[in-house]
């Protein structure tokens, strides 16, 4: 059951629960046991090597500008002969046309030019992203040797997506823990991968407090309510009093169906 909390003018979703079929009959992913140990695609990396931060132009240009902005004519974008979609968080897309598709999107390198790569280098240097999480020995340890982070995401590593997402929100979203947009994926990719097992969660949840727990617990849940459920049409549409009336969000969580609520 999915519903936000709130008196019962309008529940978000029926008992029969549309999101059950978002986590588990997704038409383009593999069946895959939530608690079951992840496939290993390659040896899994040290825990100095996942604190590793590696950006790239594209992210240390959208870190110093705190927005996304258009490299037209500022680099040369050429189709990657070692691309392989399967070693990607897409290798679950059984669908030709559409594996077809996200080749064409994720399969090219960038080559930037001299001076737009020394703008963006030294826009980059003049920023201050704090390191709250980059000397967190304990949770890099657990991503380690507990948790899969060795699948290769879409724009190059997970690790480097992980690292990018947590260091935007050190900078432009200060009031809030990085660490929920460091390990937003650690209950389950939207692609049903799944970094950890759920008898892992204990030990997760010793590491982090209260308030990021819940954000990264509810993070696959409410992914998929966005992405397969009128969830966000349903708040478009509501009355600034329903808006007003709304108390939390209560959702199954995706790696065990527990219960979450924000």
């Amino acid at each position: 059951r999915i519903q936000l909390c709130r008196p019962p003018v309008l529940r978000l979703l029926p008992a029969t629960s549309r999101y059950q079929m978002c986590q588990s009959e997704a038409p383009d992913a593999a069946p895959v046991k939530p608690d079951a140990a992840p496939p290993a695609s390659k040896p899994k990396p040290q825990a100095e090597e996942l604190a590793a931060i590696r950006h790239s132009p594209q992210r240390k240009r959208a870190i110093a500008l705190g927005r996304p902005s258009d490299a037209a004519g500022e680099c040369d974008v050429v189709a990657d002969p070692r691309f392989d979609i399967d070693k990607t968080i897409f290798g679950t897309l059984t669908s030709p046309v559409k594996r077809w598709v996200q080749s064409a999107k994720l399969n090219h390198v960038e080559t930037w030019h001299a001076e737009p790569l020394a703008s963006i280098e030294s826009a980059f240097a003049a920023v201050s992203v704090p390191r709250s999480v980059s000397d967190d020995a304990p949770l890099f340890r657990f991503m380690a040797e507990e948790c899969d982070f060795s699948l290769e995401h879409a724009d190059g590593s997970f690790m480097d997506h992980l690292h990018f997402c947590a260091d935007y929100s050190a900078l432009h979203f200060s009031d809030h823990s990085p660490r929920v947009l460091l390990l937003h994926s650690i209950l389950g990719v939207g692609t049903n991968c799944f970094p950890m097992g759920a008898e892992k969660l204990p030990v997760l949840r010793s590491l982090l407090d209260e308030e990021e727990f819940a954000q990264i617990s509810a993070f696959p849940s409410v992914l998929r309510l966005m992405v397969g459920t009128d969830f966000l049409s349903r708040l478009e549409a509501a009355s600034e009093e329903e808006l007003g009336a709304l108390r939390g969000l209560s959702c199954r969580r995706v790696l065990d169906n527990a219960e979450v609520h924000l």
